[in-house]
């Protein structure tokens, strides 16, 4: 790992030492994946092999040019080398044997080692016989560390204080599971569902030894939403809204209780030719297909808007880039002959 100041290109000021060596004399394999996060002053670090099923978490305390070794697993379970921070002390982990994911309070900043409380939930069933090919996080880099808006300097575009800003735990969580034919779903579940998970009381819940796991009927209709993503070239999530591109144009889903709750006023008349629903009941949103033994079935609601966007723009979009307050589609058009300009579009949300 090597710390540099993006802007300068310079070796990070903050940072004692600038360039850590992270041990894996017990990873072997072909081909040999790395998943790191930023937790304020800690950067975690999964590393797994492949075939030979090894995994090794580690953390760097950038800040003290520190490196501890934490959890180390031969058994091939945590075969995912993705994983998410849910807080400062609540992680997330992708099983990709169990089908399942595992939540976990860390012993400390500077340990992936989750503790006693770690608790595992399962993904819909798949039939006999049939596997997860992949299970990856969706999301991009993401830090715990907040812009300091109360020393920054105020422009005319940019004030020094901000009145509101979305907590980091209110953000959703997005992974991606890719079953062995090749169908893929997205997983959309706001962080704050998945911290109330570890404080659910599952203990009347039925499970057996070789399956210790928390079943998807117990916990996933209520706190998850799922998405068939085989359609979809385009999926991303920014605060509470999940925003995806299709065949059919681009738009997202708002996530946000209090937007949900309001989206009755926009029936009708929404602005510049969108169109919005609203979905408040348990609906299917994935019915029994493939590998998939049940439907698959959400009660979390939210309001969808697409944009008017015409259809040969859509068909010649080059990028789409998004934040809270807006989305920008950058598309090519043709112009006398054989000549194209690059056209861009934003649309404030």
């Amino acid at each position: 790992i090597k710390l540099f100041n993006i802007s300068r290109g310079e070796p990070h000021a903050s940072a004692p030492i600038h360039t850590f060596n992270i041990p894996a004399d017990d990873v072997r394999g072909d081909h040999v994946t790395v998943a790191t996060a930023v937790v304020r002053d800690c950067i975690l670090v999964n590393i797994v092999s492949d075939p030979r099923p090894v995994s090794q978490s580690h953390a760097v305390d950038w800040r003290e040019g520190l490196v501890s070794k934490g959890r180390i697993d031969n058994d091939g379970n945590i075969n995912s080398p993705c994983f998410e921070t849910l807080a400062e002390d609540k992680m997330m982990f992708f099983r990709l044997d169990w089908n399942a994911i595992e939540i976990g309070t860390r012993r400390q900043l500077g340990d992936l080692d989750l503790g006693h409380d770690a608790e595992s939930f399962s993904l819909p069933a798949i039939s006999h016989g049939a596997f997860v090919g992949t299970l990856t996080s969706a999301m991009e880099a993401w830090s715990w560390t907040l812009p300091d808006w109360e020393s920054a300097p105020a422009t005319e575009h940019a004030p020094g204080r901000i009145p509101f800003h979305t907590p980091p735990e209110n953000r959703l969580i997005t992974f991606n599971a890719t079953y062995f034919d090749a169908h893929c779903l997205t997983f959309v579940i706001p962080c704050t569902n998945l911290l109330a998970l570890m404080k659910h009381d599952f203990s009347a819940v039925d499970t057996y030894d070789d399956d210790p796991h928390i079943p998807w009927e117990e916990w996933g209709p209520r706190y998850a939403h799922v998405v068939d993503t085989d359609s979809i070239f385009y999926g991303k999530a920014v605060g509470q809204r999940w925003f995806f591109a299709d065949d059919e144009g681009i738009g997202f889903r708002d996530f946000h209780p209090f937007r949900v709750s309001q989206a009755a006023r926009w029936f009708g008349r929404a602005p510049n030719g969108c169109t919005v629903k609203a979905v408040w009941g348990p609906v299917t949103v994935m019915p029994r297909e493939g590998c998939l033994e049940e439907d698959i079935v959400s009660a979390l609601p939210y309001m969808e808007i697409r944009l008017p966007i015409p259809l040969d723009d859509l068909q010649s979009t080059m990028g789409i880039a998004v934040d809270d307050e807006r989305l920008v589609h950058v598309f090519d058009k043709e112009i006398e002959g054989d000549k194209v300009q690059r056209w861009m579009n934003i649309y404030l949300l």
